[in-house]
Order: C-alpha cells, then sequence, then structure tokens
C-alpha cells in the first residue's frame, strides 16, 4: 500500500475557503498544478500529511466538513485552515508525516497582490492650534 497527501490549500483571492484533497504528489506540485488561467492568485499550503488511505481520509474529512461545503461536486470548504486541519487530525489513524505552515502574525496582503484603487496611505491634517483659529 502506497502512501499519500492529504493536504489543505488556501488561496488569497478566495478568503474563508479552504480545498482539502490528497494526491499523489507532494502538496506544493498540486498546489501549483492549480495555478491555472481562472485563479487570479496562487494556492498555498497550509497543511499536508502523509497516511496510507488518503482516500478513506479525505472522504471522512469531506463528510464531516459537509454543512460548510461551498458545493457538493467540489472540494472547497467555507472555513479556516485551522478547522480543516483539527477536522484531518481528528479523523487520522496513523500519520506518517506531516507538515503545517504556522505564521507568527496574520498574514496581510502582499502590495504586488493589491489592486492601486485599494492601496490606501495614511493622510493626516494639520492641526490648528487654538491660536491660529
Amino acid at each position: 500500500m502506497s502512501k499519500e497527501f492529504v493536504y489543505v490549500l488556501s488561496n488569497p483571492s478566495m478568503p474563508g475557503l479552504v480545498k482539502v484533497g490528497f494526491s499523489t504528489k507532494v502538496p506544493h506540485e498540486r498546489a501549483e498544478e492549480l495555478a491555472t488561467t481562472g485563479v487570479p492568485l496562487p494556492f498555498e499550503v497550509e497543511y499536508y500529511c502523509l497516511v496510507d488511505e488518503p482516500a478513506a481520509l479525505e472522504a471522512s474529512v469531506h463528510q464531516a466538513m459537509r454543512e460548510m461545503r461551498q458545493a457538493c461536486d467540489r472540494e472547497f470548504f467555507r472555513a479556516s485552515a485551522a478547522e480543516a486541519i483539527a477536522c484531518i487530525e481528528r479523523l487520522a489513524r496513523a500519520v506518517e508525516h506531516f507538515w503545517n505552515r504556522t505564521p507568527a502574525a496574520p498574514r496581510a496582503p502582499r502590495a504586488s497582490n493589491v489592486p492601486n484603487a485599494v492601496r490606501t496611505t495614511s493622510r493626516r491634517r494639520p492641526v490648528r492650534s487654538a491660536a491660529s483659529r
């Protein structure tokens, strides 16, 4: 029996959604495959684990998260990465290896990913003293 990866991906252009799936490929490669012209930003790997029965684990996770599923024919869930990871870890029987991206602070959009119309600057108005009024 070959081990395969169960993963959680996110995409900054789809806030509040995560993709939970499995692949024989390293999840970073799978994320690159999903970066097509139909997706404005690349997917980011939030978590993966190497397991014996990835299809069964994926099906169990999808069933457990069914109320959060965005569409019945897609692997996207309206959940945080932490919720999806907790579900996988709760249902996984034997994990040989795992990887979890745990940023030290919440990620802010990269300047290159923010359209010019959205960028703002702080402009302070001069404060008048009581004598100049």
